[in-house]
C-alpha cells in the first residue's frame, strides 16, 4: 500500500505529464489566441480563441448553419435522415448494415458520395449505433445541434469563437464560402470542416465576467466517437486566455443544458461556482438523471464559474488526478 510520499509522487508524475502535453495559451496576433492540451485518451487537441471580424464572420456563420443542417432537433438533418433508414441485420454471427431507401439522384446530390462510398459510410455509421431502431443514439446526434442554434455571430468587437481542432495549421479562412442558402453535401462538409472538433461562442463585453454560449461538437466527430472529454477543456482554455489577457474578469457565465450541467457539477468543486436559484446538490441530483440520455434541451439557470477554477482544469484536465488530490487532502488533513 502506498504511503503519503508515494501518493504525492504519483500525483506529481501525472501533473508533470499533463504539463508537458500542455501549451500555455498565448496571443499570436491581435485577434487570435492559441493553446494545446491532451485529453484523457492522449489525443492532442489544439485550441483557438478567435475574434469575430468582418473578414471571418461569414465563414464561421456558414460552419454553424451547415452543422445545424447536418443534424438538428427537428429530425430533418441529413445525418438524422440517414440514421433513420439504417437497418441492422444479424445472420450467422455476422452483423451487416444497409440503407433501406433508394440511393436516388436527389440523395446522392445531398450526400456527394459514390454508391460504394455511401455503402461504406452506412457501415461505419451503423457500427457506431446510429440505426433505425436506436432512437437514443439518433437523439444524441440531434441534440448536438442545440448549441449551434444558440451561438452568437456578431462583429461587435467582443464576440469570439473558441474552438478545438485536430490540426494546428487549420484556419476557417481556408474553407470555401458558398452561395447563401446553398447546402453543402455531406462529403463537402466533411472535407471542409473535419479538423474542427467543437466550438462555443464567447462574449467578452462584460466588465467583470464573460459569457460562453452555444457549445456544440462537429456532427461528424459525434459519428467518429473520438476526441472525447473536450467540453470542459474548451471552457477551461477560454478561462486561461481570459485570466492571462483580460485580467479584470473573474467569472465565466454559462447557461448549460442538462448533460453539460452534470459535467460542470462533476468536474468542479462546489465552491468553484454557484447557480442562480439552486443549490449545487439539487442541480447535481437533477442533471445526473439525464446524463446518459440525450438532452431534453432545457437550459439550467446561469452558472457563475470562477475563472481560476476553469483555468486550473485546463492545466490539469485529468479528473482522476483531481480526485487524487482530494484523496491526498483527506489523508493529510483528515475527513
Amino acid at each position: 500500500m502506498l504511503g503519503k510520499m508515494g501518493l504525492y509522487a504519483r500525483a506529481a508524475k501525472k501533473r508533470q505529464i499533463a504539463n508537458e502535453n500542455m501549451v500555455e495559451p498565448k496571443q499570436i496576433s491581435e485577434n487570435l489566441f492559441v493553446g494545446q492540451q491532451k485529453n484523457d485518451n492522449g489525443e492532442s487537441i489544439y485550441f483557438r480563441m478567435e475574434l469575430l471580424t468582418k473578414e471571418n464572420v461569414a465563414y464561421w456563420r456558414q460552419y454553424v448553419d451547415q452543422s445545424y443542417c447536418m443534424a438538428n432537433t427537428r429530425g430533418r438533418g441529413l445525418l438524422t435522415y440517414i440514421a433513420m433508414h439504417i437497418q441492422q441485420v444479424d445472420t450467422s454471427g455476422i452483423t451487416r448494415y444497409y440503407f433501406d431507401e433508394p440511393y436516388d439522384n436527389k440523395l446522392k446530390e445531398r450526400v456527394g458520395f459514390t454508391e460504394e462510398e455511401f455503402q461504406y459510410f452506412v457501415m461505419l455509421f451503423g457500427k457506431q449505433g446510429f440505426t433505425k431502431n436506436n432512437i437514443n443514439k439518433r437523439k444524441i446526434l440531434e441534440s448536438n445541434s442545440l448549441g449551434s442554434s444558440h451561438i452568437c455571430m456578431s462583429e461587435s468587437g467582443s464576440q469570439y469563437i473558441v474552438y478545438a481542432c485536430k490540426n494546428p495549421e487549420f484556419s476557417i479562412l481556408s474553407t470555401k464560402l458558398v452561395t447563401t442558402g446553398k447546402l453543402l453535401s455531406l462529403k463537402e462538409y466533411m472535407e471542409q470542416y473535419s479538423n474542427i472538433l467543437m466550438c462555443v461562442g464567447s462574449d467578452l463585453s462584460g466588465e467583470s465576467h464573460y459569457h460562453n454560449r452555444g457549445i456544440f461538437r462537429n456532427p461528424c466527430n459525434v459519428l467518429e466517437n473520438t476526441y472525447k472529454g473536450i467540453a470542459m477543456l474548451l471552457h477551461g482554455f477560454s478561462a486561461a486566455v481570459v485570466k492571462k489577457y483580460f485580467k479584470n474578469k473573474s467569472e465565466m457565465l454559462v447557461r448549460p443544458v442538462s448533460s453539460m450541467q452534470y459535467l460542470i457539477c462533476n468536474t468542479l468543486n462546489p465552491d468553484d461556482f454557484f447557480i442562480d436559484g439552486k443549490s449545487w446538490s439539487e442541480v447535481l441530483e437533477d442533471s445526473k438523471k439525464v446524463f446518459d440520455h440525450p438532452s431534453d434541451g432545457n437550459e439550467y439557470p446561469i452558472n457563475h464559474i470562477k475563472v481560476d477554477a476553469l483555468t486550473r482544469y485546463f492545466y490539469l484536465p485529468d479528473k482522476k488526478l483531481i480526485h487524487q488530490h482530494k484523496k491526498l487532502k483527506r489523508i493529510v488533513n483528515g475527513p
